[in-house]
């Protein structure tokens, strides 16, 4: 999904329940996330099997080509098998989570803040399963976070993959 321009509208998108895997080739992953200029991205990421990609199971990217660009990637990410892909069971390396500014009844100008939403505590009602995901066994980190932004990561088993569970090293603030 590649997203640019238009800051107005909230494209609201979802992958729900696919098969995303063996795909080869360089720099190829499963689910991939680019947000451009002033795109603003809400993807819903729900019961999926990603695995066996040459790249990251799921990596999401932004590109800043202004200082005034607002590029936002957001959603919720729940009950996925993310296992055995070359990079990154998640690599995050572009600007996460939502922020909007409201203006209200004051002069002042209000800024709401959404984070990207990875896992959620607890069992869906509906089908009794963990809202958590399964990041096990990917070749770099079982999940890696570059990138400034709001997150919100729980509930997940992240085992046996090559070089840590949750790598956390932003180039500016992190809100977890």
């Amino acid at each position: 999904i590649h997203a640019f321009n238009g800051s107005i509208d909230l494209q609201d998108l979802e992958i729900v329940r696919n098969v995303i895997e063996a795909n080869v080739g360089t720099n190829t992953s499963g689910i991939l996330l680019r947000s451009e200029a002033d795109a603003r991205v809400l993807v819903d990421i729900e019961d999926n099997r990603i695995r066996y990609n040459s790249a990251d199971g799921i990596e999401l990217s932004t590109r800043q080509n202004d200082a005034t660009d607002v590029r936002q990637v957001g959603g919720t990410w729940i009950k996925n098998t993310i296992t055995d892909n070359g990079g990154h069971g998640i690599e995050i390396i572009g600007r996460h989570g939502l922020f909007d500014m409201i203006s209200g009844a004051s002069t002042s100008t209000e800024a709401v803040l959404t984070p990207l939403f990875i896992g959620i505590e607890g069992v869906d009602p509906a089908d009794g399963k963990d809202r958590g995901n399964i990041i096990e066994s990917n070749g770099l980190d079982g999940m890696s976070v570059n990138a400034a932004g709001a997150i919100s990561f729980s509930n997940h088993s992240v085992k046996f993959n090559g070089t840590g569970g949750i790598d956390i090293d932003p180039n500016g603030a992190q809100i977890t």
